[in-house]
């Protein structure tokens, strides 16, 4: 399946905003914590393929949603600090997908994506995925349990993302990292849609059948996500001004 146009061009923006996105995946595939320091910027520049100035304002827009420390001076570099604020970050970056064949496409794309990486990843079965997987969807669960819906939300972008860059294809997983981002801003910024809550217990299904090796359970719970992503798209882009 070819990437949607819109997905496409958002990836392929020499700018800081696609320093922001290529950032974030960074911060993910390094597993980055809170204390962890960034390198020096020429090489973080370099390592990304960007000058530096647009790495110096993706890294400001990441410091503004509390993702990383700026310290300035003697002593002074970029630290991790809070991995909960990447997607307000993208959100300052990416426009969120329009109804209609931008949005469907993105979903269609996504699809195909998360079901065929969650396949190869239930057929490898490879426990500490699984276990990372698991502890994922019971993150999700207790936030629900506790009502804190904006951790939920962060742990399920969270898990979507290990399943990304858990799948053993760099390709996949890299084109899958980039729709999850698009997707993102649709739930950051709809925080508040009831029907998120059911696109939530859904991650405990999808790891579920994962851990089970069942192949049409992950196709039909990829669907369903897929679907009321969709019907919670449609209603953001209704009642936004």
């Amino acid at each position: 399946m070819t990437p949607p146009m819109h997905l496409s061009a958002v990836a392929a923006l020499d700018t800081a905003g696609r320093a922001v996105l290529e950032l974030a995946d960074a911060i993910r595939r390094a597993d980055m914590q809170p204390g962890d320091q960034f390198a020096a910027l020429p090489e973080l520049a370099a390592s990304l393929g960007i000058a530096r100035g647009n790495v110096r304002r993706a890294l400001a827009v990441l410091a503004d949603a509390g993702v990383v420390e700026i310290r300035v001076g003697r002593g002074g570099g970029t630290w991790m600090r809070d991995r909960k604020g990447i997607v307000a970050a993208l959100s300052a970056v990416l426009e969120a997908p329009v109804p209609g064949e931008t949005l469907t496409d993105l979903l269609e794309f996504r699809e195909v994506l998360q079901t065929t990486a969650a396949l190869r990843i239930a057929r490898k079965a490879d426990p500490d995925v699984i276990r990372r997987l698991r502890e994922g969807a019971d993150l999700i669960a207790s936030a629900l349990e506790n009502g804190d819906r904006a951790t939920a939300r962060h742990e399920a972008t969270e898990l979507h993302c290990a399943i990304a860059l858990n799948c053993g294809n760099r390709g996949l997983g890299d084109a899958l990292l980039r729709v999850i981002d698009q997707m993102s801003v649709i739930g950051y910024r709809a925080g508040g849609d009831t029907q998120q809550d059911a696109l939530l217990v859904l991650c405990d299904e999808l790891v579920r059948a994962i851990e089970a090796q069942d192949e049409e359970a992950i196709r039909a719970t990829v669907a369903q996500q897929m679907r009321i992503s969709f019907e919670i798209g449609i209603r953001f882009s209704t009642d936004s001004p």
